[in-house]
């Protein structure tokens, strides 16, 4: 898949708005309840778990093989059209696994119809206050979607400083971060220069993920 426009070149980072966090999940019925089980049962099982994603290149993609990497395990990823179907298939037990954003599955697994192993942010959600952190097992994994306003290319700078001020002022507000945190998401207010060094880092972040996985977006 190749992008009509250069994201680096044509877009002007205006402010980042909130983060949602990952969620690592499974069907009730896998023999592994907590992230040092699932470890030792990949490990004693090369090859056998699979973990289900929205598509080739797709940030539960990425999550996966950040996970698997940094778990130094061999878990099969299987790619859908989306991420209903992988939800479906999930509860199914026809994969094993699946690593997305926590506001898609939340639902899900306070009914027991999925179970949740382990949060992918780095304190306890409040949502699930409950849950473990898959960085209590990996101390360097962090998996955040995060969301965003762009301009376009070379806006002029007083308006990008105006608009992220009233976003940052906006995202202050305490109906809105309750609305957040009932989407599972928290506030991440900046500014032109911190959401740039923000999209710098998770570039080079997963610029490696990506080499090192071979990952080539359908």
């Amino acid at each position: 898949m190749k992008l009509s426009i250069n994201t680096q070149t044509e877009l002007t980072p205006i402010a980042s708005i909130a983060n949602i966090y990952s969620l690592l999940v499974s069907s009730p019925n896998e023999p592994y309840k907590t992230v040092p089980e699932l470890i030792a049962y990949a490990k004693a099982h090369p090859g056998q778990i699979s973990y289900a994603s929205a598509g080739t290149g797709s940030i539960g993609h990425l999550a996966g093989e950040l996970f698997k990497r940094q778990a130094n395990i061999d878990i099969v990823h299987v790619p859908y059209k989306g991420g209903s179907q992988a939800m479906i298939d999930l509860q199914a037990d026809r994969v094993n696994l699946l690593l997305g954003n926590m506001s898609d599955y939340l639902g899900q697994v306070k009914t027991g119809q999925l179970r949740g192993i382990a949060f992918g942010g780095d304190q306890a959600s409040p949502q699930l206050a409950g849950l473990a952190l898959i960085n209590k097992t990996l101390p360097e994994f962090q998996m955040e979607n995060w969301f965003s306003i762009v301009g376009p290319a070379r806006m002029p700078e007083p308006i990008v400083n105006a608009l992220s001020r009233a976003i940052q002022t906006a995202l202050a507000d305490a109906n809105t971060v309750k609305a957040l945190a009932d989407l599972g998401a928290e506030p991440i207010p900046s500014t032109p220069i911190q959401f740039q060094k923000l999209i710098d880092a998770d570039k080079k972040r997963w610029e490696e993920v990506i080499r090192a996985g071979n990952i080539r977006a359908d």
